[in-house]
């Protein structure tokens, strides 16, 4: 009865199951640091991180959901909304990241255009 993104029953209690959530904490830092030990190979590395950016969105997405499931279902009340900027700081740093891998990948190209 368990579901990605919905409700499981215990007894006469619904319960949110929004397993998807740690599941995505958990892989996008193991991830990025996968990420990071490929430096030898950069086009891998531009391409998983554009995967990892798409984990954040969907991070980002499956979290807003959640947050505005459980306000409307419990009247509940968001005590600080700062914590919601991680993950859109965590997208920025990432696209930097993508930004400083290409422009590592064209320096080693001219590089090898002088050789």
């Amino acid at each position: 009865n368990l579901t990605v993104l919905g409700e499981v029953s215990s007894g006469n209690e619904k319960i949110a199951s929004y397993f998807i959530l740690p599941v995505l904490a958990a892989i996008i830092p193991i991830m990025a640091l996968f990420i990071i030990l490929l430096f030898n190979n950069r086009q891998l590395q531009i391409k998983l991180t554009g995967i990892l950016v798409a984990l954040e969105i969907g991070f980002i997405v499956v979290t807003a959901i959640c947050t505005f499931n459980i306000i409307r279902k419990y009247d509940a009340a968001i005590a600080s909304w700062i914590k919601f900027l991680v993950p859109l700081i965590q997208i920025i740093l990432t696209l930097l990241a993508i930004r400083a891998i290409r422009k590592d990948e064209e320096l080693v190209k001219s590089y090898d255009r002088i050789r």
